[in-house]
């Protein structure tokens, strides 16, 4: 079973062909946080694009296209590919970032 642990940087990256796509999974995220307990002991700003700490820390739950150059360097903690079998593959070179 997976067991989650703190990270000095955490971010989350909901990657997609297109930032439409990434609207179904990042409402699910801000509808399981919005007034959970996890708001309050995180101290999480929960936006409508982005989702961060109140208070200024380094860490972020953000969508991204799949495609996108201006990732490069991004030291994501989590990526949460949405359509894999259209998005992810030779066309954009995206398969090996999963593996």
């Amino acid at each position: 079973m997976p067991v989650a642990k703190r990270v000095a940087l955490p971010l989350v990256q909901i990657a997609a062909t297109s930032l439409d796509q990434t609207a179904n999974t990042r409402d699910m995220i801000r509808g399981m946080l919005a007034e959970s307990p996890a708001e309050a002991e995180y101290g999480i700003e929960i936006g409508k694009g982005l989702i961060q700490f109140k208070d200024g820390r380094p860490g972020r739950i953000e969508p991204v296209t799949s495609s996108s150059r201006g990732l490069e360097g991004a030291r994501p903690t989590f990526v949460g590919p949405q359509q894999k079998r259209s998005c992810w593959g030779p066309v954009n070179e995206t398969t090996r970032s999963l593996r």
